[in-house]
Parts: C-alpha cells; sequence; structure tokens
C-alpha cells in the first residue's frame, strides 16, 4: 500500500491482543458503519495484502452477502438501522420529513434503559441532534463539511455544526471554523483536481506531509478512547461510529500519494452527479476508471481506521466481549444505469452493502443462510444482544439466533427521489427519471421495482454472487410471488406518504398522478 501503513506493533494488536478486563454478563455493543461502501468493494478489498484489519476481522466475523440497504441515502437509512424500521415507516426521507419523529424508540433509548452506556461519533455531519439521529446517545460528537473537504487542516475537534431543521431537536452548538469555509467549499468541491491540490499544498505548507489527508474526522479515535476510558469497566457500551472516507467527493488516489501522471489523469473529475444528470455528455471508461480508483483507495484508510478502532477496545478491555458490527448505509454507482453517486434509483451498486458482525468471545452466531436480510434486522439483533426481545418491524429477523423470515417475506430499499433545488433546470424525461418513488423488493433470487410515476420491473439476482441484475422468466413462483409482495408494500409505502405530516402535499402529487 502506498502512503501510510500501519505499524508492525499496530497489526499485531489488532491480530492477536485481546482486551479481557470489564466482560460483563451482556455484551458491549459497537457499531462502525462505512459511509456509502458497496459491498463488492469491499470485497474486492479483502483480495490485497494490504488491509490487514479487514483480514482479521473477516476471519472472526460472520458475512451476510445479501444484506439491502433500507434507503439510497444517509437519512432514511440510518433511520431504519437506529429504529429498525422501513423508511415509509419511520417517515424520515425527503417526501417525509428530515427529522427523526420523537415517537419511534431508537436503539440508543431502548439500550441506555437495559443499562448501557451510548455514545455516537459520526464523520457525517447529519447523524446528529438537527435531524434527530442521535436521540439516545449521551455521547454525541460529528464533523462537517469543513473536516471532509479541508483535510489539511488535521480537524482534531469535531465540528459539532448544528442543523436548523424545522421539527429537530436541536440547540445551537459552537462552530470551529466559522461560515467562510463552506462558501469557499461550494466552489471547490465540484473539481477534483482543485480540491486535492489545496489539500495537498495546504498539507505540506501546515505539516510538511499529506500522510494524513486520507482520514476524515480523526479525532473520532481519541474521543471514543477518553469516553471509554471515564466509563466503569462493570458498564456495557453501546458505540456508533460513522467513517465517511468512501463518500463523495474524492481526493485522487483516495488522499494517498500519488504520482503526477496518476494525478494529473484524475485531475480532470468532477465530485457532482448534476453534470450528467442533463444528459449532454457521459463520463468516458477512462473517467470512470479513475473515479473508481479513488473509491477504492479509500478502504485503505478505512482499514487502518479499523484497526485503531480495535486497538482502542483491545486497550480499554472490551474487545473481548464487545459484538463489533460493519456495515453500510447504502453504495455508490459508477454509471450503472447512467448514474453516478447514489440516492435516485436502486440498482444492485446502491442497494447491496456489507455486513459482518464479529460476537463477543465464546459466544456463536448462526451461519448465514440463503437469504436476504435489511439493517431493520441488525437494528433487531442489536436490541437481542442487548437483553431485549423485540424491536423495530416485526417482520424483522434476530440474526443472532435465526435468518429464517416469517412467511418467507421479503426485504426492501427504498428511493425518495432528489432534492428540490437538483431538479430545477432538468429535461422533463430526466426529471421523471430521477424524482419518483421507487420501492425495491427481495426474495429468492428474484428482485423487483415498483415505482411511481413508472412501472413495475422483475430481476433475476443473486445474493452471493456479483452485484449486476438480469433478466428473469415473469413465470417463475419467486418472481411472482416478489411481485406481489412488492405491490402489496407499495400501496403502504404511498399510502404512508400521503397520509404523513410534510408528506401532505407530496401526497397531493400523488392524486395528481393518478393514484
Amino acid at each position: 500500500m502506498r502512503g501510510v501503513r500501519p505499524s508492525s506493533a499496530e497489526a499485531e494488536i489488532v491480530g492477536d491482543a485481546h482486551g479481557t478486563a470489564g466482560v460483563t454478563s451482556v455484551p458491549n455493543i459497537v457499531i462502525v458503519l462505512l459511509d456509502c461502501l458497496r459491498r463488492d468493494a469491499l470485497d474486492e478489498a479483502l483480495n490485497s495484502p494490504d488491509t490487514n484489519a479487514l483480514h482479521i476481522l473477516r476471519r472472526e466475523s460472520i458475512c451476510y452477502p445479501g444484506c439491502i440497504a433500507p434507503g439510497s441515502w444517509t437519512i432514511p437509512s440510518h433511520a431504519s438501522l437506529f429504529t429498525g424500521l422501513y423508511p415509509w415507516d419511520h417517515a424520515t426521507h425527503l417526501k417525509g420529513t428530515l427529522t427523526l419523529p420523537s415517537k419511534p424508540e431508537t436503539l440508543a433509548e431502548a439500550l441506555q434503559l437495559q443499562g448501557y452506556a451510548t455514545g455516537s461519533f459520526s464523520a457525517n455531519g447529519l447523524i446528529q441532534p438537527g435531524t434527530g439521529l442521535t436521540r439516545g446517545f449521551e455521547e454525541t460528537l460529528w464533523g462537517g463539511d469543513r473536516e471532509f473537504l479541508f483535510r489539511f487542516l488535521r480537524n482534531d475537534q469535531p465540528s459539532s455544526r448544528a442543523l436548523r431543521i424545522p421539527g429537530g431537536d436541536c440547540s445551537e452548538l459552537p462552530d470551529h471554523r466559522g461560515d467562510a469555509l463552506i462558501g469557499i467549499a461550494d466552489v471547490l468541491r465540484r473539481s477534483v483536481g482543485v480540491l486535492d491540490a489545496l489539500n495537498r499544498v495546504g498539507g505540506k505548507v501546515l505539516h510538511g506531509s499529506v500522510d494524513a489527508l486520507p482520514f476524515v474526522a480523526p479525532w473520532i479515535e481519541p474521543r471514543l478512547r477518553s469516553w471509554l476510558a471515564d466509563l466503569p469497566q462493570e458498564k456495557p457500551v453501546f458505540a456508533f461510529v460513522n467513517l465517511i472516507e468512501a463518500h463523495e467527493p474524492y481526493l485522487i488516489g483516495g488522499g494517498f500519494p500519488v504520482g503526477f501522471r496518476e494525478w494529473l489523469r484524475a485531475s480532470v473529475m468532477v465530485n457532482a452527479s448534476e453534470r450528467w444528470l442533463l444528459r449532454r455528455s457521459s463520463p468516458s471508461e477512462s473517467y470512470l476508471q479513475n473515479a473508481k480508483l479513488c473509491y477504492r483507495r479509500t478502504i485503505e484508510a478505512i482499514d487502518l481506521r479499523l484497526a485503531r478502532i480495535i486497538q482502542v477496545l483491545q486497550e480499554c478491555g472490551r474487545w473481548d466481549n464487545t459484538a463489533f458490527i460493519l456495515t453500510s448505509d447504502h453504495g455508490q454507482s459508477f454509471w450503472e444505469r447512467n448514474w453516478f453517486g447514489h440516492r435516485a434509483h436502486l440498482d444492485e451498486s446502491i442497494c447491496r452493502i456489507p455486513l459482518w458482525i464479529r460476537p463477543p468471545r465464546g459466544r456463536q452466531l448462526r451461519l448465514p443462510l440463503d437469504e436476504w436480510v435489511s439493517l431493520v434486522d441488525v437494528a433487531r439483533t442489536v436490541a437481542s444482544l442487548a437483553g431485549r426481545s423485540s424491536f423495530g418491524d416485526p417482520r424483522s429477523v434476530d440474526l443472532s439466533l435465526d435468518i429464517r423470515r416469517r412467511g418467507g417475506g421479503a426485504v426492501y430499499s427504498f428511493s425518495d427521489g432528489i432534492l428540490e433545488r437538483e431538479i430545477e433546470g432538468l429535461p422533463d424525461e430526466v426529471r421523471g427519471e430521477v424524482d419518483r418513488l421507487v420501492l425495491a423488493s427481495y426474495y429468492g433470487s428474484s428482485k423487483t421495482e415498483c415505482s411511481w410515476p413508472g412501472a413495475i420491473q422483475s430481476f433475476g439476482v443473486s445474493i452471493d454472487g456479483p452485484l449486476r441484475e438480469a433478466t428473469t422468466d415473469p413465470t417463475a413462483p419467486d418472481v411472482m410471488r416478489c411481485r406481489e409482495m412488492a405491490t402489496t408494500e407499495f400501496d403502504r409505502v404511498l399510502t404512508s406518504i400521503s397520509q404523513g405530516r410534510t408528506g401532505r402535499a407530496y401526497g397531493r402529487r400523488l392524486m395528481g398522478w393518478g393514484y
């Protein structure tokens, strides 16, 4: 691996040392969410000998290749992870409200009642009180755009910039960098070359190197350490960590040192999907190859950070008795279905996410069967590990006990379109393509998509195969059953949105479309 490498001591600690103090009757639970990471990218990273922490964690974990993201972007998927409900049930999405309503119980609230200390450490600035997603976390820290974009500043303190969203429960919190950088960022973030050059020059001038550029929100590990150190050893903990390195906008080579030719080839890219929305051009093959390379190299940074997080847990004497869950909130498209990024559709590149569960030492989990699973199942499983008999969607399953879904049910993914400001100026045909409600249903070897406005489509998919869709026999039993469940659930989606608080205006649009 080029650039920063783990020390031999760090690699040895990850592989061999195990904290044993503080073992309690209930496990510690740590969720590390790799924002924007698709399943096949993590699988591919295991082919590299440089991803040391990932290799070791993989050997100790149960992996679920059929994990489906409940939403196509940050807020709805995180809300599903924290409530165990699908987006149309917790109503936190673009066609509902962007603040999690107070009614659904969150995992952090549930685990607090079970005696857990709860902490959220997020590099993604949307995981904060302004969106309601941190309800129930006693310790809450989050980053922001300035940390993501201006990495040469090192950002040893979390931004903790409050979002003012109608209905949010946040109070004004200190902003350590000021508003001026945000305006600059809006200009710079679109150009990969300019943004990357700014960071590399800034790193050289201020610190003499660019070694820290691959990392976003480097305060996470020390803050996690200090939080754990202040807690009694007998107190079980529930910690959530969001690492955002794999999310656009990207730096060239993932921020690691690169040669001049590699830098020059990648410098023509843009960090904005709006360029392609207009359909005036499409990215070239070399453009896509460079974008994928930037994306894949972010996993090298993720690997180093996982090593440090695990080391923190070991040094604090909690690793042996920790259920460690590695997952994502959604994937990323590189021109699959003529889309760059995520959100507006439900291609396999967006729906399919990694899920690894490393059980506490001495505890066994059921091996995965040929079943689809969801983040709503992860919520149910976490609640079960903490001693709760039920949580979230009654159709969800506890992965620590059984993954046979009652009645052979499906799992679902949901896309709620794009922002109004992004729709402005788009041709009508493109607007209709991206500003839709879409529900994807997974059952057996079949995937069915229902969209409004739109139609019903069926595809053949594989749980543990490549992330691609295939034509399928519409009369096959799996396909017919999948279509039946998809249309029934989509009726629930449309009804829920048309009756929602801020969804009432969208409900009028549904009526105008003939619903």
